[in-house]
């Protein structure tokens, strides 16, 4: 295929299964792919023959057999006549020969609706979510590993180690604030545009995600609350780190000629910077309201949007099963 389906992509598309193919259940998903991605670039008009030859060719699965056009055009037909996702017109349309002319032909071609549009961009928001979890929760793993390994007191100085763990944690924990800052700016949109819109495959994927992967990292996240406080409130910890940074391996210039004056304001920048950084840190996992309003990185105003996230699609699955009983 042409971009490989994430499992959980796959599972939500197969679940929906848009055109009612039981052989090809990805085929409506890939239409609308099609037409969405291609309708308004292509060199050809989005006829059947069109979509139907795009299918085979770069999105038919290895263990597929080729779609034919009797199950395309039933395929189009489900997602026209029934889901109002795809339209179609007659328009007249320029066709190459095999001896090289062209031959003008009216012929049906087929277009995304705006309905169309927005469920194939809802789908996309929540897999960009998940993928925005999926890269937070590897480095929130990271970050939790770094703490726990910088929290220990038996520090070695003699070598760069430290310093060098300690500027792993400063990256990593940078990269799981961009990734929060992310996940907050796209989540209270999408949970709303779910819940309002009643996408129910795509609301259910995004519940189960914040439910089971996002909470459960979220926590991880907060249980090193004490751990960084403790760094952030030690004595010689920033001291330690810019020893460590002129250790044995040091490849700066003033350690290399041994100049004492620039090694000795190297390492008071050095240890004015990780005392900051570590402030930084410790005001991020302070639950004060005086803390919360004042720092921008903050992790309980995303667990605040998670939370709402999670009401909003769990009203939206209530709803759902309301339907079903009805």
């Amino acid at each position: 295929m042409a971009e490989p389906f994430s499992a959980e992509l796959r599972g939500l598309l197969t679940a929906s299964n848009l055109g009612l193919s039981a052989a090809h259940p990805l085929a409506g998903w890939v239409v609308l792919t099609i037409l969405y991605q291609e309708g308004s670039n292509a060199s050809e008009a989005m006829t059947l023959g069109y979509l139907l030859r795009r299918y085979n060719n770069v999105y038919l699965e290895l263990d597929e057999k080729p779609m034919t056009d009797a199950i395309l055009r039933r395929v189009l037909e489900v997602l026209g006549d029934q889901a109002n996702l795809v339209e179609s017109s007659p328009r007249k349309i320029r066709i190459h020969l095999h001896n090289g002319g062209t031959s003008i032909q009216q012929s049906w071609t087929y277009k995304i609706t705006s309905g169309g549009i927005e469920y194939w961009t809802a789908m996309q928001k929540v897999l960009d979510a998940e993928s925005t979890v999926a890269v937070n929760i590897s480095r929130i793993d990271e970050y939790c590993q770094m703490v726990q390994k910088l929290v220990r007191r038996d520090y070695e100085t003699s070598t760069t180690q430290l310093y060098n763990d300690f500027t792993h944690l400063l990256t990593a924990y940078d990269d799981v604030m961009k990734g929060m800052h992310k996940l907050d700016e796209d989540l209270s949109e999408l949970a709303n545009d779910l819940s309002f819109n009643h996408g129910s495959e795509a609301a259910a994927l995004l519940h189960k995600m914040l439910t089971q992967k996002a909470i459960p990292a979220f926590e991880k996240l907060l249980m090193q609350t004490t751990a960084i406080q403790h760094l952030s409130d030690s004595d010689s910890f920033s001291a330690q780190v810019a020893r460590s940074q002129q250790g044995s391996d040091d490849l700066d210039a003033s350690h290399a000629v041994q100049d004492q004056a620039k090694m000795n304001l190297r390492k008071d920048k050095t240890a004015t910077f990780a005392t900051r950084q570590l402030t930084r840190l410790a005001a991020s996992f302070d639950p004060s309201a005086s803390a919360i309003d004042s720092s921008a990185d903050t992790v309980y105003i995303l667990f605040q949007t998670i939370k709402e996230a999670i009401d909003l699609l769990s009203q939206e699955y209530d709803h759902i099963q309301g339907q079903s009983v009805d």
